[in-house]
């Protein structure tokens, strides 16, 4: 009987949605008429409802998403600028990666964060470092998915202090077990879903650029940015140097290991041209060897 009350409480429990006095779904589930279950469950859908469709007005809730490309005479001044230029809006750089900075096609990608009000500020003073070679912009509208995750977190915990009450009064060991294990999935609950709020809300004040700066190859860079050429040279000239040595060596293994095949295949052709000259008949006398 008290596992039936268990579960009709727990449908009732979204009455205590915007309610702090736990009182009120107290007195719900100490009635459990079906009559006021239906007409709790008309108006908690339509509090739901009500909460999930934002107005017009209200703050919109936007991720953006974007990546840009541009070449610029030196790299590491731009790199330099692109983390004032971020910081300055009230933003941060998250991750940076460089490649063959000491050559002339030195490129370097950070992922930036920047504040979604200032986002394209930031982006139009960053294209004006150099030549802007790629862009692109992506927005997505998140609010909806933000008010329904408020609205869920708010449910479950006025459901989870309806059934907190219910642990206490609860006389029954078996009972208690049951009620502490649905309160225990009910806290996970809420915990992943207030983490996912978290992370969504994070996304829409910070959004995410990844930005690309990719070096102007000169000949004067080259020399500049590499003062190792002739050590690098070396070490090139003698990795290719060896890399033919070992292909030789290679194929002169290779031979070795199939030599018995092919030194019996050549040893047997040899036999045979010898048998064959042997018993062509002779073609003709030589003129000094004619009789008088």
């Amino acid at each position: 009987m008290k596992t039936t009350k268990w579960f009709l409480a727990t449908a009732i429990a979204v009455l205590a949605v915007g309610c702090s006095d736990g009182s009120a779904a107290e007195e719900a589930y100490s009635s459990t008429g079906g009559d006021k279950t239906a007409s709790v469950g008309k108006e908690s859908g339509s509090v739901t409802k009500l909460i999930s469709n934002p107005t017009p007005s209200m703050k919109r809730d936007v991720v953006k998403t974007g990546s840009l490309t541009v070449q610029v005479d030196k790299i590491d001044e731009a790199e330099r600028k692109a983390r004032e230029l971020t910081e300055s809006a009230g933003g941060r750089v998250d991750q940076v990666e460089s490649t063959d900075l000491a050559g002339p096609s030195a490129v370097i990608n950070m992922t930036l964060r920047i504040p979604v009000k200032n986002y394209e500020s930031v982006m139009e003073k960053l294209e004006s470092l150099g030549a802007r070679l790629a862009k692109q912009v992506s927005v997505t509208d998140v609010t909806e998915k933000v008010v329904d995750m408020d609205a869920r977190i708010k449910t479950m915990q006025a459901q989870e202090e309806v059934v907190r009450n219910m642990l206490k009064k609860s006389n029954n060991l078996s009972d208690s077990l049951t009620i502490n294990n649905d309160l225990t999935r009910i806290r996970g609950e809420i915990e992943s879903v207030q983490a996912q709020r978290k992370s969504l809300g994070g996304q829409a004040a910070y959004s995410t650029l990844e930005l690309k700066l990719t070096q102007k190859a000169t000949a004067y860079a080259v020399a500049s940015t590499d003062p190792n050429w002739l050590q690098t040279s070396w070490a090139s000239a003698w990795g290719a140097g060896t890399g033919v040595f070992r292909v030789l060596i290679s194929i002169f293994l290779w031979l070795v290991v199939f030599s018995p095949i092919w030194i019996i295949g050549g040893l047997s052709m040899r036999a045979f041209i010898r048998w064959v000259q042997k018993d062509a008949p002779a073609s003709g006398v030589s003129e000094g060897q004619r009789p008088a």
